[in-house]
């Protein structure tokens, strides 16, 4: 098992412990605790029993439990015979143990392999024999299992007479004010997103954001990284990373992004005063690849007395491509290309209508997101094809002689 597997499952039990040890009582009941850990090689098993062992006995004892630790299994019951029941093969010696202790209890906690998932057990007994807890849980990884750990020990707390309970915030377990202890006590994640999955590193399912908070208990060192991934429907997947900087922590998360599929455009450019835009894209990728169009009708007009309005229609096809885009971050950069064509119509008889088709080299747009509007201003390098009856001939098409197209405008979802 390689070293990274091991530093995970390290927090993991760790993480265990302090789920174990959220509330205590000023009870000592005595509880005999074993572990079976089968999931490698003998040494592996042995590292991993070494955690688990080691993290229940901190969590238990933080429960007002007094845990006498037993072994493995496999060390008290050296002729165990796994094709049998527990309760067959391991029990009544485990019973004896408990016993000799003077324990109440018998708490099993067993880690295995059970393709394709890890299984993470914890069974407890009477000492009549009757079993009155079982926590099994399968995951993928490790640290999936910590999802139901923190309801798993709540239960196993509770059936075992004791009763947990909750500090309020700003208050330690007895009511006190709060008391420094080294690590991360509490995170509080404040989001609009009602609903937003959490994930912690992108393998733990921490809970749902609710009411607009969702609270983290998880043992972490000060000045630690938390990474933080946002799952919700019709929203693009979002990541933030945060330095925990002290042991209690409210920490905003920002907006997520909707995913978006079909948008409309307006449009102004400058230099053409009279004049208004539409546009619709379609997106392939939605946030990285759009197809659209774009329909921009102006009017050339002039003060002098009896000069005639010229009538002018931009009708292209564009295809982008974002550069940078990233889910939650306002601020986007994309480029563009396609073809056009300039409708001239004048009011002159015979009222001749002309057409300069074009090569829409290359737009540049920088965007920026308000609520659910996006703006942006967008420079436009397009090349005339000097074909057909058009007006402008095959060079690049300038604002007043020398001036680059620049456009402003608002995207709007549809």
């Amino acid at each position: 098992m390689r070293k990274r597997q091991v530093l995970w499952l390290l927090i993991f039990f760790l993480t265990a412990g302090f789920c174990f040890g959220q509330a205590r009582t000023g009870l000592t009941d005595q509880l005999a605790l074993f572990w079976d850990v089968t999931i490698g090689s003998a040494s592996e098993n042995s590292r991993y029993a070494e955690i688990i062992a080691r993290s229940t006995l901190v969590g238990l004892e933080r429960r007002g439990f007094k845990p006498v630790p037993g072994g493995t299994l496999a060390s008290v019951v050296p002729s165990l015979d796994r094709s049998r029941p527990v309760e067959e093969a391991a029990l009544p010696r485990l019973i004896e143990l408990a016993k000799e202790h003077g324990s109440s209890f018998v708490v099993l906690v067993s880690y295995y392999r059970e393709e394709p998932f890890f299984t993470l057990e914890i069974r407890a007994w009477d000492l009549a024999g009757r079993r009155f807890y079982n926590f099994k849980e399968n995951a993928r990884t490790a640290l999936e299992v910590y999802n139901r750990l923190e309801v798993g020990t709540s239960d196993l707390v509770r059936r075992a007479g004791r009763v947990e309970q909750t500090p309020d915030r700003g208050e330690t377990e007895n009511g006190a004010e709060r008391t420094p202890r080294g690590y991360v006590q509490e995170v509080v994640l404040l989001s609009g997103d009602e609903g937003c999955e959490i994930y912690i590193n992108g393998v733990i399912r921490a809970g749902v954001i609710t009411d607009g908070r969702l609270s983290l208990h998880m043992p972490l060192s000060v000045g630690s990284k938390l990474s933080i991934e946002k799952r919700l429907e019709d929203h693009f997947t979002d990541v933030e990373e945060f330095t925990l900087t002290d042991e209690w922590l409210e920490i905003p998360l920002r907006p997520m992004e909707r995913i978006v599929v079909h948008e409309g455009l307006l449009i102004y450019t400058m230099g053409q005063f009279v004049g208004f835009g539409i546009g619709y894209r379609y997106y392939i990728v939605p946030g990285s690849i759009y197809v659209g169009g774009e329909n921009y009708f102006f009017l050339q007009t002039s003060d002098v007395v009896g000069n005639n309005t010229v009538f002018h229609d931009d009708l292209r096809a564009l295809a982008g491509l974002y550069l940078v885009n990233v889910p939650g971050v306002p601020l986007k950069v994309e480029i563009a290309t396609g073809l056009g064509c300039i409708f001239t119509y004048l009011q002159v008889p015979p009222n001749p209508l002309f057409t300069d088709f074009y090569f829409n080299m290359l737009n540049i747009t920088v965007e920026f997101k308000f609520w659910q509007i996006t703006f942006f201003i967008r420079e436009e390098i397009k090349l005339g094809l000097g074909i057909g009856n058009n007006l402008l001939g095959g060079d690049f098409f300038f604002i007043r002689g020398n001036l680059p197209i620049m456009s402003l405008g608002a995207k709007i979802p549809l």
